[in-house]
């Protein structure tokens, strides 16, 4: 009798807490909408309607997805190094925010460069632009990517060290194994780092990453003729792992894709994401000491590695988020006053592109995304070069 009133109990018990948690699912997602969810119902019809075709289409002919660091991170953690960038030398799909759907070569590292630009390195020195999607250039043809614009303003040599997803983290590991191998090897070449941020860059401290980036190593490699390499061991890393966990063949690309294929409303409402999504945001944007904030520590690094010294400028910049596509918060000003404070108390210049960059006007944005438009990119192109161009 008392196992059968417990077994009721317990069963009720279970009904009772998963109605609540659904009520507050259909609440979020649909009684209530707030301007960010219809935001991104907006952006999940683009991906369901628009995105998801192209890729389709994309992988068809054999393109690959980004692999980007942020989800291969993981699976580096029992080897020598932290991952950089995305397969080398691979036809990759991107994104669309209205410019349809952008795709690019990857070059020796997997990243967004033309193969030459490496190379020139070893003759006209570089400037490294090291960031997420808006480095990368999210969502736009080549010749809107902001390091294609700078080089054509001042006739530099800049090499992006973007790519999507990236965080603080990312950052270190790009200053450290990538940047650090190159200036320090006796070139004899100027060079500038620009460590470019965004609002979702203010992460948690991460003890298991933190401690994996201290110990990875280099995977840049210059030889006695000045050209760079990559690491052989790092890229056989790479391919390894991206292989073993991810699909590569176009046929597993197109199943994966079709899996993970926009749901639709009374699915979100079933497993409450709308729930799920909040709490994880909490989670992420709890806040680190300063002494172990990641942003902080990136700045850091980049003051060690780039200064005087080395023959090399370092500079840190401000990306404002839109107003429209993804509105700001108290958070977020708090953020950008530690970045140039941190900035100004390592004597690194700070440049806010706000005052280029009007994050209430929607023509400095993507027709349909959180990332800049044609334009905007410009505009960030040409501050920095304004400010670039003045030392």
């Amino acid at each position: 009798m008392q196992t059968k009133k417990f077994i009721l109990n317990f069963f009720l018990l279970f009904v009772s807490t998963s109605v609540s948690l659904l009520s507050i699912s259909l609440v979020l997602e649909i009684l209530l909408p707030t301007r960010q969810t219809k935001i991104e119902m907006i952006l999940r019809k683009k991906r369901l309607e628009i995105d998801y075709p192209l890729k389709i289409k994309s992988a068809t002919n054999g393109f690959f997805p980004l692999y980007y660091p942020l989800k291969t991170r993981e699976h580096f953690l029992r080897s020598r190094y932290y991952p950089a960038g995305t397969l080398a030398h691979t036809q990759t799909f991107y994104c669309n925010e209205g410019y349809g759907l952008i795709s690019f070569k990857s070059d020796r590292f997997g990243l967004r460069n033309d193969e030459e630009d490496w190379d020139e390195i070893r003759n006209k020195g570089a400037t490294f632009f090291i960031g997420d999607s808006f480095t990368q250039g999210a969502c736009v043809e080549k010749e809107f990517v902001v390091t294609e614009l700078f080089s054509n303003l001042l006739n530099e040599n800049a090499l992006n060290l973007g790519s999507a997803g990236n965080g603080p983290y990312e950052y270190v590991a790009l200053l450290k194994n990538v940047v650090k191998p190159i200036i320090s090897s006796n070139l004899g070449k100027e060079t500038s780092t620009i460590l470019l941020f965004y609002n979702n860059d203010n992460v948690r401290l991460e003890e298991t990453l933190d401690q994996h980036l201290s110990s990875s190593q280099p995977i840049a490699e210059v030889n006695l003729n000045g050209f760079i390499n990559v690491s052989k061991e790092y890229l056989s890393t790479l391919n390894e792992t991206i292989t073993k966990h991810y699909p590569t063949n176009s046929r597993d690309i197109l199943d994966e894709l079709k899996s993970n294929r926009e749901r639709s409303t009374a699915y979100r409402v079933l497993t409450l994401y709308p729930l799920r999504s909040i709490i994880k945001k909490q989670r992420n944007t709890k806040k680190s000491s300063l002494s172990t904030n990641p942003s902080i520590k990136a700045i850091s690094e980049l003051h060690s590695i780039c200064n005087p010294k080395t023959l090399c400028t370092p500079y840190v910049v401000y990306i404002p988020n839109s107003n429209y596509w993804d509105p700001t918060n108290e958070a977020g000003n708090e953020y950008k006053l530690l970045l140039e404070k941190t900035s100004n108390s390592l004597s690194i210049e700070f440049l806010d592109s706000s005052s280029s960059i009007n994050p209430n006007e929607k023509s400095n944005y993507a027709p349909i995304g959180p990332h800049l438009s044609k334009e905007g990119y410009r505009k960030l192109a040409n501050f920095i070069a304004s400010k670039v161009n003045q030392k």
